[in-house]
């Protein structure tokens, strides 16, 4: 298998080399998809696979790489977990948090793997923020109105760890779901919520309303990053197209940084998100396909700390669940995980 992999792969290196660098088509490449292996990936709305998927498919880089690509746009990681276990998407992005805990509350149900970091665990800007009224009186948030987190297990995880750090009991506050952003700013507008966790350009959404940061992600010790997950016998007998899926991912993404403001007016006419927000997102992760021991250890905390807060039952070693397979046959110098 891993010979006819290897094939696969260096033909797709031919064709890169055959093309060169990426064109910068302003209109999207016209395929012809007879020949092409079908293939749908659930990416998290507004994170830079979903960015690259995109400018790749407009480009023809998939098509290269012989894959006809489906994305399944998806607002958190939990809806992209559910995507393949419905057979609505092939492989799912998640984050670090909704990975432990899916794996967690799943445990001896579904035989699912990660097999590729995606983009490495980082620090990200943003942290708490509180209504004005309550920035220099922290201690009147407990029983409160509501702290607003948005709709995804990584959010409650963030809120969590913030709650913790005010010393207050999270049982006993009023714990409000919110789909977006915009719905936040406009239960924050109302003053009928006082507490909200939110990241990146995000930030200054919520501070048109005057509300502050009183802790950062930083300060609260924070970090997160992406995985790849998929059905382990889906990987078995797909590996070649999931290793040419992550090589035209990465050409995609170097696609993008030959002309960042080309691709930001692209991006925003292709799936609506402002230029600024997705550059500020862009500049702050990279998409790495690997498996680093970093990554597996940030993992193992983060699935520790959800067992002690009794988020599921099931105490594992996230290594049980890591496939190294794809990874192993086309970024063999990426892997620094041991497994044994």
């Amino acid at each position: 298998m891993k010979k006819r992999l290897w094939a696969t792969i260096l033909s797709g290196i031919m064709v890169v080399s055959i093309f060169g660098g990426c064109a910068l088509n302003d209109k999207p490449v016209e395929i012809d998809k007879t020949n092409l292996t079908p293939l749908k990936v659930a990416v998290l709305s507004g994170q830079p696979e979903q960015y690259a998927a995109t400018v790749g498919i407009h480009q023809g880089i998939f098509a290269k790489y012989g894959i006809d690509l489906e994305i399944v746009s998806c607002g958190y990681g939990t809806a992209a977990f559910d995507a393949v276990v419905s057979g609505d998407a092939d492989i799912a992005e998640m984050y670090d948090y909704e990975v432990v805990n899916r794996i967690g509350n799943t445990y001896g149900i579904y035989n699912y793997v990660v097999f590729s970091e995606m983009t490495p665990a980082s620090e990200l800007s943003g942290g708490l923020y509180v209504a004005p009224d309550y920035v220099d009186n922290l201690e009147a948030l407990d029983g409160s109105e509501g702290f607003m987190t948005t709709i995804g297990t990584v959010n409650h995880y963030f809120m969590s760890k913030a709650i913790e750090w005010l010393g207050i009991d999270y049982d006993k506050q009023n714990i409000m779901n919110v789909e977006s952003v915009g719905t936040a700013l406009t239960l924050a507008h109302e003053e009928c919520a006082t507490a909200y966790v939110v990241s990146g350009a995000n930030t200054t959404t919520i501070e048109t309303d005057e509300w502050q940061q009183v802790v950062s992600f930083e300060e609260l010790g924070i970090t997160t990053g992406t995985y790849l997950v998929a059905d382990k016998e889906y990987v078995d007998e797909n590996a070649e197209l999931i290793a040419n899926y992550l090589l035209a991912l990465e050409e995609s993404a170097r696609c993008i940084n030959e002309d960042i403001e080309k691709n930001a007016i692209r991006i925003a006419d292709t799936i609506g998100t402002r230029k600024k927000v997705f550059k500020e997102i862009w500049t702050t992760y990279s998409i790495t396909p690997g498996f680093t021991e970093e990554g597996a250890v940030h993992l193992n905390e983060i699935r520790a700390w959800a067992y002690d807060a009794g988020h599921f039952d099931a105490e594992y070693d996230i290594k049980e669940f890591i496939d190294l397979s794809v990874i192993e046959s086309i970024f063999p110098d990426r892997i620094t995980v041991e497994l044994q």
